[in-house]
This record gives structure tokens, sequence and C-alpha cells, in this order.
């Protein structure tokens, strides 16, 4: 049962990459980025179009997985209920 919750968990990191998300580390730092990689057995992973809490521009960064503390998305997820709404408005039954 374990090998299915971490298939699962890093099924679900998976779809983070290529999308814009928001890291916070142990010392309180946050990261906005591109997720464009990660380690699965360090949980290291990478940012690229990455600003600090400052607003300093880092084309590439890489975050040791033992300083990481949160991963957030900072995409809206696709609104399937407005879509189906608006298909029905457009191709109504």
């Amino acid at each position: 049962m374990a090998n299915v919750g971490r298939t699962m968990f890093f099924g679900e990191l998976s779809k983070l990459l290529r999308k814009q998300i928001k890291v916070v580390t142990l010392s309180n730092k946050t990261y906005t980025g591109v997720f464009d990689g990660y380690n699965p057995e360090t949980m290291s992973i990478c940012l690229t179009d990455a600003e600090d809490e400052k607003e300093n521009v880092i084309n590439k960064i890489f975050l040791n997985g033992n300083t990481v503390s949160q991963i957030f998305t900072t995409e809206k997820p696709f609104d399937m209920r407005g879509l189906a709404d608006r298909l029905e408005k457009v191709f109504p039954r």
C-alpha cells in the first residue's frame, strides 16, 4: 500500500511540472517560478524564471529538498463547469 501512495504522490507532483508554483522554505523564504523538475529521492526541486519575496529575478534556482517546507500552485485550475456551460449554450441538446 505504501508504494501506491508514493506513486500517487509523485503523480500529483508531476502534474505541476511546467506550471507556476510558489515554494516556501524552512527559513521562510519564498520563491515563485516555473516548476521544471525534481529529484524524487531528495525532493530537491528546480524553478526557472523565478522571483524571491523581494522580487529579485532568478533565471534558475535549485532548492534542496531538506529546505523545502511547502509547495503551492499559483495557477487557477481549469474550469470544467464553465466549459460545460459554454458548450451547452453553443451546442444545445
